[in-house]
């Protein structure tokens, strides 16, 4: 192992041949703590008949943190002299905790082929040493948060590590994985935490939770094999920042979401229905104006209403369609009743004047998986603009109910989706002369009135109305066309 012929492990070196030097260690086998040190002393003794000069240095793996002085000596026959071993092993993970071997190589300058080589043991004592991070120390989130715990041994020996991670208002849910850690000595290993708050925080500001995590040797050192103290705990401080679950742009986007509805209903909607309502008071005026004097709408620059001169109007069916069959007021089918009279020209009665109020009723019964009809006929010479439709059915009956105009649908419902059900028309729906308004019912299921016995038979009615105008009387033009 070393350069030079070895003696053993003794307390001298002596050679026979020329015994000129002898080296004698007090203390062969020593201890020594990392970070501190340990002496040896070494005994040299001349036993030539010249003086001698000798060069002393530490040979093996302890070289690199043992130092001999002297390092050189300078004896006259027969003197002995001591020259001192210290060891300086550091605090590193890097030194393991172990014995090693050591020598003392004394070399004569005058005579070198008489060097001798004393050799002993010397046994690093194992430390403990922890360094505990916690990253980041500050974590943030609405529902929870993770981080982590990183442990590095310092020591130069393995190290068990149990973390542990509480907070003192007891307000967090807190998980490490893994909870127990073993370390290499000079290895760097991290655990995850994540933390989590027993209580939602939905709106406001960030709340901090303070919490801790400790960081503990599991085992304590063998007080036989060392007496270096064991780790301290270490305490690791961090901080969740519980976030709100709604951010505060969301209270603000839903003020201003609230400011526009208000805004609509209190002044825009208002606005674009008076609006509306005078554009078609306009047309319905300019449609009666058509209808009484039909020359003037025809004559030139004179823009033509969209019912004048007989022709279908939106939704409404063209003069001289024919009736459904079957449709009349007879016994067991319904029939239509007029409305008391509002006046002259009332609905029902010959027209007087150029346009009049009209409403009129329709009624109807037919018998489960049956059919019924009621109609109205409009009087010869008269154009109904209807701008209005109520629908009836307050027995809660199961079927479907269908209002036609001249053989045109202009609404069809579910009786079971409704007990009553307005029908406002912007634009009036035109009923020319002799054509028929007709309600229609296919009873599936006749339904139990409120407060009232089941009843055998489905019944329904449509209230209808608008005005009453005389029809205009086609001009050769217009038959032309």
């Amino acid at each position: 192992m070393f350069p030079f012929r070895p003696c053993g492990r003794r307390a001298s070196c002596l050679h026979s041949a020329p015994m000129t030097v002898t080296a004698h260690l007090d203390t062969p086998s020593v201890s020594v703590e990392p970070g501190g040190e340990q002496h040896v002393t070494v005994r040299i003794r001349n036993n030539g008949d010249i003086v001698e000069s000798y060069r002393l240095d530490v040979v093996g793996a302890t070289s690199a943190w043992a130092v001999v002085e002297p390092a050189t000596l300078s004896l006259l026959p027969g003197r002995t002299e001591d020259a001192v071993l210290t060891f300086r092993p550091p605090r590193s993970p890097d030194l393991p905790a172990e014995e090693m071997p050591y020598a003392v190589r004394v070399l004569p300058s005058e005579r070198p082929d008489g060097a001798v080589v004393p050799e002993g043991t010397v046994r690093v004592l194992p430390f403990h040493e922890l360094d505990a991070q916690l990253l980041p120390r500050t974590t943030s989130g609405r529902l929870r948060a993770r981080t982590q715990v990183g442990v590095k041994n310092l020591g130069n020996t393995s190290a068990q590590i149990r973390l542990a991670a509480t907070d003192s208002a007891e307000r967090l849910q807190q998980t490490l994985k893994p909870g127990t850690l073993t370390i290499r000595p000079g290895e760097l290993v991290y655990a995850d935490l994540t933390v989590r708050s027993r209580r939602r925080l939905w709106r406001g500001k960030a709340k901090p939770h303070p919490f801790q995590v400790e960081v503990t040797p599991a085992t304590d050192p063998d007080p036989a094999t060392t007496t270096a103290p064991a780790a301290k705990p270490a305490v690791l401080p961090g901080t969740y920042e519980q976030l709100p679950l709604l951010p505060g742009w969301v209270f603000g986007l839903a003020a201003m979401a609230l400011a526009l509805v208000t805004l609509w209903f209190t002044m825009v909607r208002p606005a674009v229905r008076s609006a509306a309502r005078e554009s078609v008071d306009a047309q319905v005026k300019q449609a009666v104006q058509a209808a009484v004097n039909p020359a003037a709408a025809s004559a030139p620059g004179t823009p033509r209403s969209p019912g004048a001169g007989g022709s279908p109007a939106a939704g409404g069916g063209g003069a001289g369609a024919g009736a459904s069959p079957g449709a009349g007021g007879g016994p067991g089918a319904g029939g239509a009743q007029s409305a008391p009279p509002a006046g002259p020209g009332a609905a029902g009665g010959p027209a007087q004047g150029p346009g009049q109020g009209f409403s009129t009723w329709l009624t109807t019964k037919a018998d489960p998986g049956g059919h019924g009809e009621a109609s109205y006929k409009v009087p010869d010479g008269r154009l109904l603009l209807l701008t209005d439709l109520t629908a009836y059915a307050p027995q809660g009956d199961e079927g479907t109910l269908t209002v036609s105009i001249n053989g045109t649908e202009v609404a069809t419902l579910a009786l079971e989706n409704f007990r009553d059900r307005n029908f406002p028309w912007l634009t009036p729906i035109q009923a020319p002369p002799k054509s028929k308004i007709v309600l229609s019912v296919d009873c599936r299921k006749p339904g139990t009135p409120p407060d009232a016995s089941a009843t055998t038979a489905c019944a329904e009615s449509v209230f209808v109305s608008g005005s009453s105008v005389t029809a205009p009387t086609p001009t050769p033009s217009d038959s032309g066309h």
